[in-house]
C-alpha cells in the first residue's frame, strides 16, 4: 500500500504536474466560466510558480541540507566488513536488457562509491537492495543490473548479496 501511495504523492507534488494543473484550470475558466479575473489570477500564479520552480535553487538547497546531515564514516576502510547500496541508480531495465549493458542515472555514485571502497578492501561484502520503482517493471530488475555492473567491474560474486523485492526506500528497510 505504501508503494502506491508514494507514487501518487510523488505525482501530486511534482512541480511540472502542479503547473500543468494550473493550465488546465485556466482553460476550464476560459471556456466554461469566462471570468477574466480568475484567468488573470491563475496566469499570475502560473508565472510566479514557474519562475520559482524553474529558477530558484530551492530544491538543490534542500537536497544539500539532507545530504550533509549524514557525514562520511570515520572508520578506516580496512575495518569495514560490508556496505549497503540502495537501488535507484539505474535507468530503464528494458533498455539495459535490450542493450545488454547497464544504464546508470544521476544517482550512480551509490554504485561507484561502493566499488571504490571495495577496491581498497577486497574482502568487503556489498549488499545491494532494490528491485524496481516502476509500477509495471519490464526488463532487468535493479538487482540484475547491479549484479552485471559489479561483476563487470571485477567484484567477485562471493562478495555480493542481493535483495530483489523492494520497490522503494521504505521497503529497502
Amino acid at each position: 500500500m505504501e508503494f502506491y501511495l508514494s507514487k501518487i504523492l510523488n505525482f501530486l507534488i511534482n512541480p511540472l504536474h502542479i503547473l500543468s494543473l494550473i493550465i488546465l484550470i485556466q482553460l476550464f475558466i476560459i471556456f466554461f466560466l469566462q471570468s477574466k479575473k480568475l484567468v488573470i489570477f491563475f496566469s499570475k500564479l502560473f508565472l510566479i510558480l514557474f519562475l520559482f520552480f524553474g529558477y530558484v535553487p530551492l530544491s538543490n538547497f534542500l537536497l544539500n541540507k539532507m545530504e550533509d546531515y549524514i557525514h562520511p564514516s570515520k572508520y578506516p576502510l580496512q575495518q569495514l566488513t560490508g556496505v549497503v547500496v540502495l537501488g535507484g541508480s539505474f535507468n530503464s531495465g528494458i533498455q539495459s536488457k535490450e542493450r545488454n549493458e547497464v544504464s546508470l542515472n544521476n544517482s550512480a555514485e551509490r554504485l561507484t562509491k561502493a566499488l571504490e571502497i571495495y577496491k581498497k578492501n577486497p574482502r568487503l561484502l556489498i549488499l545491494f537492495s532494490g528491485f524496481s520503482g516502476e509500477l509495471k517493471p519490464q526488463g532487468w530488475s535493479e538487482s540484475d543490473m547491479a549484479k552485471k555492473f559489479f561483476l563487470d567491474q571485477g567484484v567477485k560474486m562471493d562478495n555480493l548479496i542481493f535483495e530483489n523485492k523492494s520497490r522503494n526506500t521504505f521497503e529497502n528497510i
